[in-house]
C-alpha cells in the first residue's frame, strides 16, 4: 500500500508537523483565500491561514521527496 494514500485519509491542522514531504490540499472554512495547495517538507509545522487562522485544514495529496532527502544531493 502506498503510504501517501494511507496518510491522505487524515486531515491535519495548523501546528501539526507534516508527516511527509509533498503537496497538501488546503481546505478553508468560509475563507476567501485562494491557497488550495501548498508544498511542505516532512517535519515542517503546518501554518495557520493569515485570514481564517485555525479554521484551515491540510491533507497530503501527493508524497514527493524533498531534495534534501535524496542521496544524490547530500554533501
Amino acid at each position: 500500500m502506498n503510504h501517501a494514500r494511507k496518510v491522505a485519509a487524515h486531515w491535519f491542522v495548523p501546528g501539526d508537523l507534516a508527516p511527509q514531504s509533498g503537496i497538501y490540499e488546503v481546505m478553508h472554512n468560509n475563507c476567501p483565500s485562494r491557497e488550495l495547495q501548498m508544498i511542505f517538507v516532512a517535519g515542517q509545522r503546518l501554518p495557520p491561514c493569515p485570514r481564517c487562522r485555525s479554521q484551515v485544514r491540510f491533507q497530503l495529496q501527493r508524497a514527493i521527496p524533498h531534495i534534501s532527502q535524496d542521496r544524490d544531493f547530500k554533501g
